[in-house]
């Protein structure tokens, strides 16, 4: 390879790589985060065997602005080791009564090219994060071992309150998480505020495409309800009866969110898309 050409690749080998890790945040508000001191970290693999997760709990307004935004991504501090055998899985989760991850909200995976910590910005779908609520940034690898695997960065020392570190794996059950305090992951959440809404429903009024609903209402990422989104399924039939409205039920066949029934009109029978509550 002549000269030239290796400069062309460092080029572009640079290029790639400032997409990846450094994606642009700088649009976006920080809202939470934990810094500390200190460069150890714990890798991240799974075995057959072992199905291993690591989170950090964070607490919208502990550290940030106390008020509602929409979430577009997170930093962690990570790097790889030798060869994992898939990008680095991110999700972020809500959590239980006892602050503990519960349930899958959005994901995304990402490749760590870095072989020493780095700050890598990670873009997430836009998610509502609630003042005052408690979230946990979860992260798993594919099959690896101790020598292919990622490393997230942690802090020995009780640097953020509004959170705590937690590890998962099997054969535990799957809500069985346990906390380390005193230490924790280090990271950084980034979003920006709502801004006007309407009917209160956390869906900003550009993005929100069903107006007025009623208070305290659950919502998909269109700010609808299940009542409203059934209501918007023009064709009738197996079209309204697949309608998903939140793509929320993993282990089933059928999303079992709408129904066709029939109502009276004038004297006649008519086709209509209810929601399973409203049509039984």
């Amino acid at each position: 390879m002549t000269k030239k050409w290796a400069v062309i690749n460092l080029i572009i080998l640079f290029i790639w790589f400032s997409i990846i890790v450094l994606a642009d945040f700088s649009d976006y508000n920080l809202y939470e985060y934990s810094y500390g001191f200190g460069s150890e970290g714990d890798g991240i693999f799974n075995t057959p065997e072992i199905d291993y997760k690591a989170a950090q709990t964070f607490t919208v307004g502990n550290v940030g602005p106390n008020e509602n935004f929409i979430l577009k991504g997170v930093s962690l501090l990570v790097k790889k080791e030798g060869n994992p055998s898939s990008d680095l899985n991110i999700a972020l989760y809500d959590t239980d009564s006892e602050g503990k991850p519960q349930n899958k909200l959005v994901e995304t995976t990402t490749p760590v090219t870095s072989n020493s910590y780095v700050w890598q910005n990670i873009t997430l779908p836009d998610y509502p994060l609630i003042a005052g609520e408690t979230y946990a940034i979860v992260v798993w690898n594919g099959i690896g071992n101790t020598h292919n695997t990622y490393w997230w960065g942690i802090c020995n020392c009780d640097d953020y309150s509004g959170g705590a570190r937690y590890l998962y794996d099997t054969p535990f059950p799957d809500d069985w998480w346990f906390d380390i305090r005193g230490i924790d992951y280090k990271f950084e959440v980034y979003g920006v505020p709502i801004g006007e809404d309407s009917d209160g429903d956390m869906i900003p009024d550009s993005n929100d495409l069903c107006s007025n609903t009623q208070p305290e209402t659950e919502v998909d990422s269109n700010g609808c309800s299940v009542v409203q989104f059934c209501e918007k399924q023009v064709l009738c039939g197996p079209f309204c009866d697949l309608a998903d409205w939140k793509n929320n039920e993993q282990n089933e066949e059928y999303p079992r969110d709408c129904r066709t029934v029939l109502i009276h009109k004038e004297g006649k029978l008519y086709p209509y898309c209810a929601s399973l509550t409203c049509a039984n």
